[in-house]
């Protein structure tokens, strides 16, 4: 077995919801058998192969529609034995957990037993010249066919088929950041809409980007592309590092400078700013219910935070002693 640090996302009826951001999980070492497939964008959801334009397209959308239930393509009997700690209740888990393996340079799924039911890259699921290096964040697509993996530090956007545990589909090019057509720099937390597009925070351009599958250039920028981030949206955003969905069909942007948490529409519009209360470096910020938010401060000692529109503390953890956090 391994000790690796991991994001954890819960693979739930519509959504991928983040567990935690500072975790230490135990994790199998597995033994795959080598598998060698060829990605084929066909398998991905509609979209034009060709650069979609700088422009608006019609079809991308100002909300985000209701998810069909998700797939389990990894699904079945499972030969593994469990890897969890003792004491460890599984019937605490709804369901299976993915897991972004960081420095591993892997993806995981495991069962509320502790089992590994799936495993990229195994050996041969790279096609030659493929790397697949630092995955930061990794999120279902809304039909649970495909993963959007974040390599942030590698500037690169992946889009996984579950089912032939392939690469679909890239959007940058791995260890070269940019802003240009098909790069990215330092960018964060990508999902997959409805409609097949992208929608990532791009950290050090300081902007939000929409990516047409297929494409080679942002369908939609909200924000200037600069290196100068600072707290002014949506013309201007303070290095944007998570763009996620709200219920009403908004979507709840975290601004590291200056601690600040808004909420947009894909158009553009801005409803409401606030500073999370007394936090230093905000992180993944999340709608956990009607008028409540919860952000991550990414510091030492760290802490979590839940907070309301106005900058509202509701509540607050950050640990004493050996269990006081810790980025």
């Amino acid at each position: 077995m391994r000790i690796a640090t991991a994001r954890v996302h819960l693979f739930l009826g519509g959504s991928a919801v983040v567990l935690a951001v500072l975790t230490a999980i135990v994790v199998a070492e597995p033994s795959a058998q080598p598998t060698a497939h060829t990605a084929r964008l066909t398998n991905l959801p509609p979209s034009s192969a060709a650069s979609a334009s700088t422009s608006t397209p019609r079809s991308v959308p100002a909300t985000v529609q209701r998810t069909p239930p998700l797939a389990q393509p990894w699904a079945g009997a499972s030969h593994d034995v469990g890897h969890v700690q003792p004491g460890s209740d599984p019937s605490v888990l709804p369901a299976d957990l993915l897991i972004a393996d960081k420095l591993n340079n892997r993806l995981v799924i495991v069962d509320p037993q502790g089992r590994v039911r799936w495993l990229f890259p195994r050996p041969g699921d790279l096609a030659a010249g493929q790397t697949f290096l630092v995955p930061d964040d990794a999120f279902f697509s809304p039909d649970g066919r495909f993963i959007i993996v974040t390599q942030e530090d590698d500037y690169v956007i992946t889009v996984i088929d579950v089912a032939t545990h392939s690469i679909a589909y890239r959007y940058g090019v791995p260890g070269q950041p940019g802003s240009g057509d098909n790069h990215l720099d330092n960018p964060d937390d990508a999902l997959l809409l409805n409609d097949g597009y992208l929608l990532s925070a791009d950290i050090k351009n300081c902007r939000i980007v929409l990516i047409q599958l297929g494409a080679r250039r942002p369908a939609r920028v909200i924000g200037m592309t600069t290196p100068s981030c600072r707290h002014a949206p949506p013309q201007h955003w303070g290095s944007p590092n998570g763009a996620f969905p709200m219920r009403n069909g908004h979507f709840l942007v975290t601004e590291i400078n200056g601690d600040w948490v808004d909420e947009i529409g894909l158009d553009g519009h801005v409803y409401w700013s606030a500073h999370p209360p007394g936090v230093a470096y905000p992180s993944d910020s999340n709608e956990i219910g009607p008028d409540r938010y919860v952000t991550v401060d990414y510091s030492s000692p760290g802490q979590i935070v839940v907070f309301d529109h106005t900058g509202r503390t509701l509540w607050r953890f950050s640990g004493t002693g050996r269990n006081t956090l810790d980025h």
